[in-house]
């Protein structure tokens, strides 16, 4: 972060812990106290997988968290804009979507997001790149093309906008394609 500060990606996984995360750390490892997130200080187990520094300065973060109902676990992905104080802002508009975990999360230039997800569903396993609006509503004119059986491990985008997509997967979009794809912008 510009202020050399620390914010970590990390997980709770069990019931009993109640930490607040994501942690903020202060350039010497010590944590920084005046950032106090409260979203997952509930029991349901979370994971966040990635941090981005919004152009505004706000923290992005993504990852998965499974809600206990009384019949049943709910695994949802999310992408959460938190405040300077680790509140949630209530002005985005926070993308929880069910059964997907999102793993990458990079922020372009005009202020949009790119989430990579993977949906496991028994034994198939599904992966895309999606693109939120830079309120948080998903952009329905990004071509989120799927990658059956398999996983997107990373994402970048390039100078010219182009993505570059990589991880183990041997079609995308239904193109062949070996671990590697790139994408156009749109």
């Amino acid at each position: 972060m510009p202020n050399r500060k620390i914010l970590v990606g990390t997980s709770k996984i069990t019931i009993n812990d109640t930490k607040p995360i994501p942690p903020l750390l202060e350039a010497t490892g010590s944590k920084d106290t005046s950032f106090n997130p409260t979203l997952f200080n509930t029991k349901n187990n979370a994971v966040i997988h990635d941090v981005a520094l919004h152009p505004n300065g706000k923290v992005l973060i993504a990852g998965f968290h499974v809600v206990n109902t009384l019949s049943d676990r709910i695994l949802k992905g999310f992408v959460i804009r938190l405040n300077s104080d680790g509140s949630v802002d209530q002005g985005f508009q926070a993308a929880e979507l069910v059964d997907k975990r999102i793993y990458r999360l990079k922020m372009l230039s005009n202020g949009q997001m790119l989430t990579a997800s993977t949906i496991y569903n028994g034994s198939t396993t599904q992966s895309n790149i999606s693109r939120l609006n830079s309120d948080g509503t998903v952009d329905n004119s990004f071509n989120s093309a799927i990658v059956a059986n398999g996983i997107i491990n990373d994402f970048s985008v390039l100078p010219n906008n182009k993505i570059v997509v990589g991880g183990a997967f041997s079609t995308y979009g239904n193109k062949l394609r070996g671990n590697l794809a790139l994408l156009n912008a749109d």
